[in-house]
């Protein structure tokens, strides 16, 4: 049996009776072929099927997902931005939106390289999330540029205190290549 181009099993028939050694005919040789190749094309088309799924929800979860950092990207931000004001609007509520840019970080990038500087963003990143609160959300909109969405009637007591623990998180050193970097 062949799926696609590749070998997937066999079939075999076996006699209930011992002893009992029979040969097929042609026709019989045919239909067991139409058989093994039905078959295989049934294996193949689901195998198809089940990457192509596979494919379809790893393209949706990159459209929406900043392959660097796992965070939102710009165009996930931008629809959690949109319902967040069609809540707020619905609601009369309120919300705020952070810009957060890296000082310098280009010149990461020319001294110490892209790895280096790749590994700097999955780092903020990573401390930007573990600030976030419940009605928060952090995306990655560009090379060094972060938004964060306070929705859900965000205070201004409670946003200052999370954009000054935003930058704080930031602003604490980052150990790159035996040295540290702020």
């Amino acid at each position: 049996i062949y799926a696609g181009d590749e070998l997937f099993g066999s079939l075999s028939f076996c006699s209930t009776q011992p002893g009992d050694v029979r040969r097929f005919s042609a026709h019989e040789c045919e239909v067991l072929e139409l058989m093994a190749k039905s078959l295989g094309r049934s294996i193949y088309e689901d195998q198809l099927r089940r990457e192509r799924t596979r494919l379809t929800v790893e393209l949706a979860r990159q459209a929406q997902q900043d392959p660097l950092t796992g965070l939102a990207n710009r165009m996930q931000f931008a629809k959690h931005l949109e319902s967040a004001l069609a809540k707020a609007t619905q609601k009369a509520g309120t919300l705020a939106v952070a810009f957060l840019d890296l000082d310098r970080f280009k010149q990461v990038n020319d001294t110490l390289g892209h790895t280096t500087g790749d590994e700097v963003l999955r780092q903020v990143a990573a401390r930007l999330q573990a600030e976030m609160g419940p009605d928060q959300s952090v995306a990655r909109v560009g090379g060094d540029e972060f938004t964060i969405l306070f929705a859900g009637n965000p205070s201004c007591g409670s946003m200052a205190g999370t954009v000054q623990r935003l930058l704080d998180a930031v602003r604490a050193p980052f150990p790159a290549e035996e040295t540290e970097m702020f």
